[in-house]
């Protein structure tokens, strides 16, 4: 199946990813520009990487959220994208800012 994993850099992320690509799913994964360099990517996303393909968006951003939902193509979104958990004080306009309008825009965009 054709996956679209948002938040894979996340500690939920970067346990699904490795488990996804060993059941046999082809990802793709929405990824922040500061991320563009395979360097930049967590353990063991650095390793994985070139076993997915990378789309980038701010899911704050609605037209790069759409582009990049596009361009994946996916069947079905595993959408862990958050901001804010490790970080207990996230000002609440921040946290709404990146958790609902990214998941709205995320789910216009599928």
């Amino acid at each position: 199946m054709r996956l679209l994993v948002t938040g894979a850099t996340g500690f939920v992320g970067r346990h699904l990813v490795p488990a996804a690509l060993a059941a046999g799913h082809e990802l793709s994964l929405l990824l922040r520009d500061h991320y563009r360099s395979p360097s930049a990517l967590p353990a063991p996303l650095d390793t994985l990487a070139s076993h997915c393909r990378p789309v980038y968006a701010d899911l704050r951003n609605e037209s790069a959220t759409c582009a990049a939902v596009r361009a994946a193509a996916p069947e079905a979104v595993l959408h862990l994208a958050a901001t804010g958990v490790t970080e207990p004080f996230l000002p609440a306009a921040r946290a709404i800012e990146h958790n609902v309008t990214g998941t709205v825009n995320l789910l216009q965009a599928c």
